[in-house]
């Protein structure tokens, strides 16, 4: 029953049938799988291991974290999306995966909308626009002013080509009505920015604290909807250039076919660990920030936003090979 294929899987769901290993009311009797979109050691990694922890503690079996990294989520998304609907596997992931990523790959392997279910949102994360010491900018508007008057001689890294970082600095230059020239890192593109080959930088907040402190690199901005508690005088991007804003977040998600008895019951237990005030401190002390969510409520954001990266993928022509 393992092996069931996806067809048959929604046909089983459309039908009202449960198989008969996921029986919710004996849920769970062995080890969970919590499949992780991210290497280990990462943001999200780490985040998802604190949840692993309370979910074992509250659930009384392990849960077991399985990392598959790469493809921006995508070989993680689609391993979870193929096991079976029986409540023993559950993917942690960025949101990018159910959001983005169908836009931007051409050769994706899994249907978000259709192979998997939401769960619940776990943390929202923001970033840091930066810039190098020596750019002669130290707000948003002077950067604007600054490209204006250098057209594409300036230059912003990020970590890949349709990432968070790339498609947000795509929406300000467009509604700044400025260019930059674009250059996507693998790795070292903190290093670029401290020594000044690069000269701005959108950088998840947890990392790019240590960097501001140190006064290695020079903060412009936090892209959150406000301003982050911590930089009470640092202005949000939206300030500035309104509409933008980024509020990237994770998500816990079932294969589709998941009985909904276990969806709400995972759901709940995420809930009620993201008010536990060890697990609050955890996250708010490496900038994440806990969500209180439903599945519908999750539903209903996944398909918001992915209508807005959307419009502005294709209108760019953004594609990852």
């Amino acid at each position: 029953m393992k092996d069931l294929s996806l067809l048959t899987r929604r046909s089983m769901l459309a039908l009202g049938a449960v198989p008969f290993f996921a029986k919710a009311s004996t849920w769970p009797d062995r080890p969970i799988k919590l499949v992780v979109a991210a290497t280990a050691g990462t943001q999200p990694d780490i985040f998802a291991r604190i949840y692993a922890d309370q979910l074992a503690a509250a659930l009384k079996v392990p849960v077991v974290v399985d990392n598959r990294s790469g493809a921006a989520g995508n070989i993680g998304a689609d391993a979870a999306a193929k096991s079976a609907p029986d409540g023993y596997t559950f993917l942690y992931a960025i949101a990018n995966v159910t959001t983005m990523n169908q836009f931007l790959y051409t050769s994706i392997t899994f249907d978000p909308r259709k192979d998997l279910v939401p769960v619940a949102e776990a943390v929202n994360t923001t970033t840091m626009l930066l810039a190098s010491n020596n750019v002669g900018a130290n707000t948003v508007a002077e950067a604007i002013d600054l490209a204006r008057s250098r057209k594409g001689e300036l230059v912003y890294g990020s970590y890949g080509v349709g990432g968070y970082p790339h498609l947000v600095f795509v929406q300000l230059l467009q509604k700044a009505g400025v260019d930059m020239l674009h250059v996507p890192y693998r790795t070292g593109a903190m290093n670029d920015l401290i020594t000044g080959r690069i000269q701005f930088l959108l950088e998840p907040t947890a990392t790019a604290i240590p960097q501001i402190r140190a006064g290695k690199v020079k903060a412009l901005a936090h892209s959150g909807s406000r301003r982050h508690p911590e930089f009470p005088n640092l202005p949000t991007i939206t300030e500035t250039v309104p509409g933008v804003v980024l509020e990237g977040w994770h998500g816990f998600y079932a294969p589709a076919g998941t009985p909904a008895a276990i969806i709400e019951k995972v759901s709940a237990e995420i809930n009620r660990i993201n008010e536990l005030p060890e697990v609050k401190e955890r996250l708010v002390g490496r900038s994440g920030t806990p969500v209180a969510s439903s599945p519908k409520q999750m539903a209903a954001r996944i398909e918001k936003e992915s209508k807005d990266w959307e419009a502005l993928i294709r209108a760019n022509n953004i594609k990852v090979e």
